[in-house]
């Protein structure tokens, strides 16, 4: 689940006919090309958090415990019923592989939640996962939750090392797609931009994202987007219909209170996806997002006498509430 989606304001889906004045004689009547979407941003709620954490990876440890507790605001604003837990990537001991461990609910999180016990072995991620969610389910019952949506947080600066030895690869990807342990299931990752590429193939069955901070003060971002993704909070919306022109503007709409936010100043226009992509502002749960545009018409220029109008277009911005959150 990431967010509703309403349409409103095209006027019909093929051209009109209205009488001319004699019986039994009419003519077609353009389409209105006028375009509003309009969405309503939606959360994952309940939501649980699993840190699935490669030991080994010293530095993104250190660069994540530091910045944890401050990009927890984005749980704590949206306000859903979270928990956060930990899960060692390493499986060499057989006697602890899949335990999740350090489970808790309240802010701050603890101190040295994030440093779990780590073995000379390479992390095995997915095997991780796996043990966790099947093998060790039932010992982890104070953590996974029936009627959560579970969102797997992996982070490790190398490829994963899952072999044959727990579950094949292509059987993980299999198994991960059909998970019924929680009401959903998905899985993001936080790594090293050399590593990127393979975790990509991972996430392409998991339904999360990759992110790949290459500097420590990019650390800040990738944690807070991360957990974005978790609460599926979007910043992107796909457009219903091909624009003649991106749109100029969109209204977000909080407790009846509009603000307006302009293209290239407060939002993107991707033309290969046709979606509208705030820059830095993500609407809180339960914004009303409205795009209106002019939608394209095949073969020709959409009539100049129905683009959008003065009545349509939110004022100067100097004189209208602007980029910025009520």
């Amino acid at each position: 689940m990431w967010l509703a989606l309403a349409l409103v304001g095209c006027a019909g889906d093929g051209n009109d006919t209205v009488p001319t004045g004699d019986p039994g004689v009419t003519v077609t009547a353009p389409e209105d090309p006028r375009v509003e979407d309009t969405f309503i941003q939606e959360i994952n709620d309940p939501v649980d958090v699993l840190w699935v954490v490669d030991g080994h990876w010293t530095n993104g440890v250190t660069q994540v415990s530091t910045v944890l507790a401050e990009a927890m605001d984005v749980l704590l604003i949206a306000d859903p019923d979270w928990r956060m837990g930990v899960l060692s990537a390493d499986v060499s001991n057989a006697e602890s592989r899949g335990k999740i461990q350090g489970v808790f609910e309240t802010w701050p999180p603890p101190n040295g939640i994030l440093n779990v016990a780590s073995s000379l072995a390479p992390a095995r991620v997915r095997d991780a996962v796996y043990s966790a969610l099947t093998e060790n389910l039932e010992r982890n019952g104070d953590f996974v939750r029936a009627d959560a949506n579970l969102y797997i947080l992996a982070m490790s600066d190398m490829v994963d090392s899952s072999g044959d030895e727990i579950i094949a690869p292509t059987d993980w990807a299999t198994w991960f797609q059909t998970v019924d342990v929680t009401s959903s299931t998905r899985m993001g990752v936080l790594t090293t931009p050399s590593s990127a590429p393979s975790w990509s193939v991972v996430t392409s069955t998991t339904g999360g994202q990759v992110f790949q901070p290459s500097t420590d003060a990019e650390f800040r971002t990738a944690v807070r987007n991360l957990l974005y993704d978790a609460l599926g909070q979007q910043r992107e919306f796909l457009l219903t219909r091909e624009p003649a022109d991106p749109p100029s503007f969109i209204e977000v709409v909080i407790r009846e209170h509009a603000t307006y936010f302009f293209l290239n100043i407060d939002f993107t226009y991707d033309d290969l996806r046709n979606s509208v992509e705030f820059v830095e502002y993500v609407p809180p749960p339960g914004a009303e997002i409205r795009i209106p545009y002019n939608r394209s018409v095949d073969g020709s220029e959409p009539p100049q006498a129905q683009e959008l109008t003065d009545d349509d277009t939110p004022e100067d911005p100097k004189d209208k509430d602007t980029g910025t959150a009520p």
